[in-house]
């Protein structure tokens, strides 16, 4: 059964949604791979992120992380991000 354009539309739309990956795992289509950190948030570990920019990898990587919303008086979070090569 062929897919309508609805379906198409919704299954690019997820591919492109930004998500967490192994860090052996290879960004396909229009996404890249990206390897963050939050310097300053205690002892976190890297998490690889596939996204489609920097921008939106960084804030998926905030929220993931429960950092997005930070205290009032708090230092901002500075985040370490790696463009990976595929």
């Amino acid at each position: 059964m062929a897919k309508s354009k609805d379906e198409d539309a919704k299954s690019k739309a997820k591919i492109n949604t930004p998500r967490s990956c192994h860090q052996n795992e290879r960004a396909e289509g229009d996404l890249k791979r990206f390897k963050l950190r939050a310097q300053n948030a205690g002892s976190r570990g890297y998490r690889y992120v596939l996204a489609p920019d920097r921008a939106t990898a960084e804030a998926f990587y905030l929220e993931a992380e429960g950092l997005a919303i930070q205290p009032e008086g708090a230092d901002p979070v500075q985040v370490s991000v790696v463009d990976l090569p595929d």
